[in-house]
């Protein structure tokens, strides 16, 4: 059966682009090319199409920013590959920034049918609207993650998750003794945000923000303060299995004057995701095993990976997150001449991450010069949000979530060494231990680690060193 993809969240006119994660067992729906199956369900690199990049000039189509993807001479973007089985796919709905159809799901209650009088009152009709007060979600548990939350003199990075919704909800065991929750739905976050504030290193000045978002849907936000990114996680009834998985994103970034021009990192962000689709990543006989790999590609969207590299930034601590992602659209035909057997594909411009992709999977322009590849495919989002499936297949910020055959290749996802350098190329400070450079290969395996094991150990347990 065929789900609907394509329905997202209404009204989120606020900053950051949201993650609108969906499930999908018609790939005719913003699936990715066919060159990058195998076996038509997992997506793994696919070497032809890899070395043909590497090996030819890649670069057959100049299409400027302002034109339709319908360009004489490119198939139309939109064209469906042939229907080849189930795949999970993420998608950056750019929600935050502009109108969609679906009521949100923290929406101030519209009111219901009222009935009787109302204290000698003029009874209401029956279709009549009753005023509903609104309510602000219940906060379950607060937690920050990272070095140095207790003081001291170096401002270290810190994430700050706010937990909404009962203990039953998200399957989790308290601790009377200390006061914490672990278990069910919540260690994946607590795993991820421990694993970023371990790469991060240096946080930023607390700031304010109006939160929480729910808050901000019902015209009710109040100031509240950040310690360095707040991040809001809600499990909510949505649409029951299949459709809409959540939304996730950062909400709330410096804009000291308000011209959508920004000065500084996210200091808060949203992760929600729907409670049966959660189940089913969790433990389901279709996709379980994948909920780790979700909450931690969806938290670093909420970090920055692939929502700010199209803002504008002006001054502060940031600088040319609208440079990273080059505006000319390129192709490669694999193996074929056939047009939908071509690769469409953005360039990464980003310095860090392009130095540590040498060895990976590239493109090679005229000048002789390589690029990591952006994903062109997949709809408002996907595109230019994340690495190209088709060159990085496994990878964790490819926006196509891989290991999908029942679980069996669950864990076999990882994390890139370039995607650990791409949050240096958005200008985080990242962690050098007691040496003076970043060890990315280190950093990466603590990460993929993780991804396979659910179990977070800090980078610097994988660091080699040199015997002499």
């Amino acid at each position: 059966m065929a789900r609907n993809a394509h329905q997202v969240l209404d009204d989120l006119d606020w900053l950051g682009e949201d993650n609108l994660l969906f499930i999908s067992d018609n790939a005719n729906e913003n699936a990715p090319d066919e060159t990058g199956r195998a076996n038509g369900l997992t997506h793994t690199t696919n070497t032809a199409v890899a070395t043909a990049v590497a090996t030819a000039a890649v670069l057959g189509l100049d299409v400027a920013a302002d034109a339709p993807v319908d360009t004489p001479g490119a198939p139309d973007l939109s064209d469906p590959p042939p229907d080849t089985g189930p795949f999970l796919s993420f998608e950056i709905s750019g929600a935050f920034l502009r109108n969609h159809s679906l009521e949100p799901s923290f929406a101030k209650p519209e009111g219901s049918p009222g009935g009787g009088s109302g204290g000698g009152g003029k009874p209401p009709k029956e279709d009549d609207p009753v005023d509903t007060p609104y309510v602000s979600p219940e906060l379950l548990w607060s937690v920050i993650l990272g070095e140095g939350v207790a003081g001291g003199t170096t401002d270290y990075y810190n994430i700050t998750i706010e937990f909404y919704g009962d203990e039953m909800l998200w399957g989790a065991t308290f601790n009377e003794e200390t006061g914490d929750y672990s278990g069910g739905f919540i260690d994946a976050f607590l795993g991820s945000a421990q694993f970023l504030t371990s790469m991060i290193k240096y946080g930023y000045a607390e700031s304010d923000y109006y939160g929480p978002y729910p808050d901000i849907e019902a015209g009710e936000a109040v100031s509240k303060e950040a310690e360095d990114l707040v991040i809001e996680a809600y499990l909510s009834d949505i649409d029951g299995v299949g459709g809409i998985l959540g939304r996730a994103g950062p909400y709330d970034l410096p804009d000291a004057d308000g011209d959508d021009i920004y000065e500084g990192f996210p200091t808060a962000g949203l992760m929600e995701f729907d409670t049966a689709d959660a189940g089913n990543l969790f433990d389901g006989s279709e996709l379980g095993g994948l909920w780790n790999d979700t909450v931690l590609h969806e938290m670093m969207h909420v970090v920055g990976f692939g929502t700010l590299w199209d803002q504008a930034t002006e001054g502060g601590d940031v600088f040319g997150w609208d440079t990273l992602v080059g505006d000319t659209l390129y192709y490669t035909n694999g193996e074929t001449r056939r047009p939908m057997d071509r690769n469409y594909l953005y360039t990464y411009e980003g310095e860090e991450a392009n130095r540590q992709a040498e060895g990976d999977p590239v493109v090679f322009l005229s000048d002789g010069s390589y690029r990591l590849a952006v994903e062109a495919d997949g709809g408002d989002g996907t595109a230019r949000g994340h690495w190209d499936e088709v060159m990085y297949g496994n990878e964790i910020m490819t926006g196509y979530i891989n290991s999908l055959d029942n679980g069996v290749n669950a864990g076999a996802n990882y994390l890139a060494d370039f995607t650990v350098a791409a949050f240096a190329d958005l200008g985080y400070t990242l962690d050098t231990g007691t040496g003076s450079t970043v060890d990315y290969d280190a950093i990466a395996a603590s990460g993929s680690y993780y991804l396979a094991t659910g179990i977070f150990v800090d980078w610097s347990d994988f660091m080699v060193f040199d015997v002499a």
